[in-house]
């Protein structure tokens, strides 16, 4: 299996792309160049489908990630589908292994997607230092991060449309249908099989509000785990939206674009999160 992947990456670093115009003959080198594409297409396709069957762990890591990068074009495809709910169910049914290894492939398809994007660790870094010096309130939530993104949330509303929620047995905060924390005792597929819509994404904490928790990557029905480090779980939540192409919910996205635009740099930031720059200094 590991040899047979390494071959397969090789070959598909070897690929020729021959963009010249149709002729009406088909010469030997064009013919040979379509088996080609179609003997590496079926091989994609074969690569994918062993995929599905793979079991994570520590000792086929290595294989998961060579076969993830070799399949991406098929994840390109899905990505361009236009229904959401159609682009979610197909991506995990023939990637049932998305969010393997706390959400690494999420990321390995994030920095082929935008290989120009920020280092978000370092840029927020920078930016959560500047909101903690400029905003003192909320000092009862003791993480820096979870307030330092509190107060995203509070400068960056998106006015003028009608929130809606959908779920149920939330603890309400100021981070509601972003970060959703549930009591340590419950059971997370018990309170995700509760959640009403199929393109609802959003990140599940088991911890009291406002800590530091076992976190979950929620779509829809579906989840998968991103690690116990707030942080980290809570940038590759950001990246799912990314990963499946999908919209964020109307009422969220100056917040979302915030960290579009100045975190990732994948995107433009809105007036309202330029104003909220500007007076961070």
């Amino acid at each position: 299996m590991q040899w047979r992947i390494e071959h397969l990456v090789k070959k598909h670093n070897q690929r020729k792309v021959n963009r010249s115009k149709p002729t009406v003959s088909t010469t030997a080198n064009e013919l040979a160049s379509s088996e080609g594409s179609a003997e590496e297409m079926a091989d994609i396709e074969e690569t994918a489908s062993q995929l599905r069957f793979m079991e994570p762990c520590e000792g086929s890591m290595n294989i998961i990630q060579q076969g993830w990068i070799k399949t991406i074009t098929i994840r390109n495809s899905i990505r361009q589908m236009d229904d959401p709910e159609a682009k979610i169910s197909e991506m995990f049914k023939r990637f049932p292994i998305l969010g393997a290894f706390d959400g690494n492939l999420i990321n390995l398809d994030f920095n082929h997607l935008f290989p120009g994007s920020a280092d978000a660790a370092n840029r927020w870094n920078d930016i959560q230092h500047k909101i903690l010096q400029c905003f003192k309130h909320h000092a009862s939530i003791e993480n820096e991060f979870i307030r330092a993104v509190v107060f995203v949330k509070e400068n960056n509303p998106t006015r003028g449309v009608k929130r809606t929620h959908d779920g149920s047995k939330e603890i309400r905060t100021t981070l509601d249908r972003i970060v959703e924390w549930i009591s340590p005792e419950d059971n997370v597929d018990d309170y995700v099989n509760k959640v009403k819509s199929s393109k609802q994404i959003f990140l599940l904490v088991k911890a009291s509000p406002y800590k530091n928790g076992e976190s979950y990557v929620v779509v829809g029905k579906r989840c998968f785990y991103v690690g116990f480090e707030i942080e980290a779980a809570f940038f590759t939540f950001l990246k799912v939206f990314k990963f499946l192409n999908v919209p964020v919910e109307p009422s969220l996205k100056n917040f979302f674009a915030l960290f579009d635009g100045a975190i990732f740099q994948t995107g433009a930031l809105t007036t309202t999160g330029t104003t909220f720059m500007v007076k961070l200094g």
